[in-house]
């Protein structure tokens, strides 16, 4: 980890979100942001790259959850929130500054950023561990639809309304089509499954609401996989974990998203959910296909 000046922190906060290409998370118990230009710039052009941005708050914090609720995001509550960290894809600051401009003009603050993937995943491995498990979904949920409302009457909202969409199934498939160079599937069997010369399962958890694909190895391909886990996450972007199968199980690779969704079904998500489970399942598909094209 490398120690922040404290001058420089809330520099490194707006230069994290400049930065990134895929996703943001943003862990403040406390969100007072409206006047603080600079930062409200850099979400809204964020938002207009198309990088995810998952806000985390503390539970109850009213004025908190509207100042959220501006930027047409839905802030996840967390009971009992103290953390202040921010993330991209590539690296995160773990801080004691909450995003307040009354703390960037007047307190003395104390951040560290991470310097290697290590330190990285272990962050990560926190925010999915704690936050995760501690969200109410059935809150989230109503929220969900209050805010919905709102991005219909409010033009300056980034997201719209949720339309049912059958249309991520085609973009999977010509991603991948493309990549392989042969016809692809996704068809429904019980759970939604891809078809290449492989079978890949995926579905969105009823209870924790992350995506979960998995992928089949042979034995030789699974035992050689094991050792490059590492890998598997710098190219996915999920947490990878592996199942070795006894008797006449198979011996999968399993992903599951660092993100939690709106609704269990695909069809019935927003554009930009829809988006990117597209881009995770095709980031998965690609990395396990790559590896038994080069371990075969």
């Amino acid at each position: 980890m490398k120690l922040l000046k404290p001058n420089l922190i809330s520099g490194e906060v707006l230069t994290l979100i400049e930065e990134a290409k895929k996703e943001v998370v943003l862990v403040s118990p406390y969100v007072k942001i409206s006047k603080w230009f600079r930062l409200v710039d850099k979400l809204k052009e964020a938002i207009k790259r198309g990088v995810k941005i998952t806000f985390y708050v503390r539970e109850g914090e009213k004025e908190t959850v509207k100042e959220v609720e501006k930027l047409g995001l839905i802030p996840l509550q967390i009971k009992n929130l103290h953390s202040k960290i921010y993330f991209n894809e590539k690296y995160a600051v773990v801080s004691s500054l909450n995003l307040l401009l009354s703390s960037e003009i007047n307190s003395l603050e104390i951040a560290y950023k991470t310097s290697n993937i290590r330190e990285y995943n272990e962050l990560c491995e926190y925010k999915s561990t704690y936050l995760k498990t501690n969200i109410e979904k059935e809150k989230i949920a109503k929220r969900s639809k209050e805010v919905e409302k709102r991005l219909i009457e409010d033009d300056s909202f980034v997201f719209k309304a949720k339309t049912y969409s059958t249309k991520w199934k085609n973009d999977i498939c010509d991603e991948l089509s493309m990549f392989l160079s042969r016809k692809v599937d996704v068809i429904y069997r019980e759970e939604y499954c891809v078809e290449t010369n492989n079978i890949y399962q995926f579905a969105i958890d009823k209870r924790t609401r992350v995506l979960k694909i998995s992928g089949i190895f042979t034995q030789k391909e699974f035992h050689k996989a094991k050792t490059q886990k590492e890998a598997f996450i710098d190219e996915t972007g999920m947490d990878i974990s592996f199942f070795y199968g006894n008797y006449q199980a198979y011996n999968t690779i399993i992903g599951k998203s660092d993100s939690c969704f709106s609704d269990v079904s695909i069809n019935n998500m927003y554009k930009y959910e829809q988006d990117e489970i597209v881009n995770t399942i095709v980031l998965f598909v690609k990395a396990v296909e790559r590896f038994k094209k080069n371990n075969s």
